[in-house]
């Protein structure tokens, strides 16, 4: 039997991202040879990839589907573009011959192994440049992964992309020349899939309202499915919700040069002994003066030149995480950054002066 590699070498990236050592499921990709088929699961997913096979002998059509080591077989993948697979399951290319010890399957792989990948009733959304530029740029404020507080991962909302960790919520919105999205959550381990998948293919994302199903599919044909259920109950809060907009969006503001912010709490990180130092202080001196100053055991503080400030800011000051800060205004593509402040509310908020497409809400420390 003749195996093209070709769709192993293109879909490389889900299948390796799958691989978990020392777990057979997380190991091990199945071959199907009776409809051309490779499944491969994770915890987070399972996939199906459809390849070419061709019968060369009639000795071929008793050839049993097998499970191989995912890293294994890539390898052989990777080097040949085709290769032979006999009787005794030895895969071969010319002289060259590779026993990798598959798992022989005898009859059919069990239905509840693997769902039936049927979305032929659910939506579709192509992923453009726009929604995975969002997507990049909302992953470092996604949570790690906790099963008791679900915030690994982004959340689509009608017009953008949301992430949050529990002490930053990263919003960026879509362009008015944009279709509303799907309100789904996308979990983290998928996110990495994506982005490096829509670097060379076109991706696509099946859902529906009727269940927590979703689909996302890879190649014009959909050559590559990943099933995955969608995380429901992300702790991901409500952006259009007032109660929660007023926690961090001010009508009073200060306006600084984003390289001189970054330059200086760049420069407080060698005043860092533990994370608890990684607090400073925010110190709006005057009308011209910003200070950044840190209280640690070793103290310091460096002035920025103010560019614009609301007059009742004038002589406030209030903590911040300094590491969190440093976050939210690199991720600001504008070279002014707008912090919307009132020191008695729990939150500040971080935004570009010229594009205010994205936003970053961090908690005030006390």
């Amino acid at each position: 039997m003749k195996i093209k590699t070709e769709a192993f070498r293109r879909f490389s990236n889900p299948i390796l991202s799958s691989y978990v050592k020392g777990d057979p499921d997380g190991e091990l990709m199945y071959l199907n040879f009776e409809d051309s088929k490779a499944y491969f699961s994770s915890d987070a997913f399972m996939a199906k990839l459809n390849f070419v096979c061709e019968i060369q002998e009639p000795e071929d059509n008793d050839i049993k589907n097998i499970k191989v080591d995912k890293q294994m077989f890539l390898a052989l993948c990777e080097q040949y573009e085709e290769l032979i697979l006999d009787k005794d399951h030895i895969f071969s290319y010319e002289e060259e011959r590779f026993d990798i010890r598959p798992v022989v399957i005898s009859g059919e792989i069990p239905i509840d192994d693997y769902p039936e990948f049927d979305a032929s009733n659910f939506e579709m959304y192509q992923f453009n440049s726009a929604l995975l530029k969002n997507i990049r740029a909302a992953t470092p404020y996604m949570g790690v992964y906790d099963p008791q507080v679900n915030r690994f991962g982004v959340k689509l909302v009608k017009r953008g992309v949301v992430g949050t960790d529990g002490v930053q919520v990263f919003e960026a919105q879509m362009g008015d020349d944009q279709e509303e999205l799907p309100e789904v959550c996308i979990k983290g381990e998928l996110i990495k899939i994506i982005s490096t998948m829509a670097e060379t293919e076109v991706c696509y994302l099946r859902y529906s309202e009727s269940t927590d199903e979703l689909y996302f599919t890879f190649g014009e044909n959909e050559e590559c499915s990943l099933a995955t259920e969608q995380g429901r109950n992300f702790k991901i809060p409500d952006m259009e919700d007032e109660k929660f907009i007023k926690k961090f969006h001010h009508d009073t503001f200060i306006v600084l040069e984003k390289a001189d912010l970054v330059d200086v709490l760049e420069f407080f990180s060698v005043f860092v002994k533990n994370e608890r130092n990684e607090r400073i202080y925010f110190n709006i001196k005057n009308e011209t003066t910003f200070s950044v100053e840190s209280q640690a055991e070793s103290r310091g503080n460096r002035d920025l030149k103010i560019v614009e400030c609301s007059p009742e800011l004038i002589g406030e000051g209030f903590w911040v995480p300094r590491l969190y800060v440093l976050k939210a205004v690199r991720s600001i593509e504008d070279d002014f950054v707008v912090l919307e402040i009132d020191t008695t509310a729990p939150a500040f908020n971080a935004v570009g002066k010229n594009n205010k497409e994205a936003h970053i809400a961090t908690v005030m420390l006390n």
